[in-house]
């Protein structure tokens, strides 16, 4: 599997885990969520020395069958000059729903995202949550009502500079 299929694989998890933590566990059935597209402009147009693109997750978010945390998502790939993907960061607004500054339900929420128990450390004055996946970083924050999730190469030679640039950027003050 090539490094952008593997981490276009994880560049979702986010999302997808959000889709299987809101359903309960009654077997009952709910209304799929509609999920809101972010602006394509949400980032800089570069970051850490690598072009930002916007990527096209309408497909992903309109065929949600199931329903979510979620009410609005974004993804953002990094890139080198000559087109080689470095690293995704996801970014996503929790609905009115979803108890988000609940710590168990965070726990639930970084229990399924990547393939290792997420460690926690800090970067400045964040929490951060660091797990891993095939070939693959993956760095997992809140702030208020958002949740970032950054996957990175485990070649990109600099992660902890992308990460603390992404969390400087404040984006959810943007947002609203």
């Amino acid at each position: 599997m090539s490094i952008a299929r593997r981490l276009g694989a994880g560049l979702l998890s986010g999302l997808v885990a959000l889709t299987f933590a809101a359903c309960g566990g009654d077997g009952e059935t709910t209304a799929a969520t509609k999920i809101e597209v972010l602006p394509k402009d949400l980032l800089p147009a570069s970051m850490a020395g690598l072009r930002v693109q916007s990527e096209d997750i309408e497909g992903t978010v309109k065929g949600a069958k199931r329903r979510s945390y979620l009410d609005s998502a974004g993804l953002y790939s990094f890139r080198t000059d000559d087109d080689l993907l470095q690293a995704t960061l996801q970014v996503s607004r929790f609905d009115e729903e979803a108890r988000f500054k609940d710590r168990e339900f965070r726990q639930s929420v970084l229990l399924q995202i990547g393939s290792t128990v997420p460690r926690a450390f800090r970067m400045g004055d964040q929490t951060v949550y660091l797990s891993t996946g095939k070939s693959q970083n993956v760095v997992i924050w809140f702030k208020d009502e958002y949740l970032f999730v950054l996957s990175s190469r485990e070649e990109f030679g600099r992660p902890r500079t992308l990460l603390r640039e992404a969390i400087d950027l404040d984006l959810e003050k943007k947002l609203g």
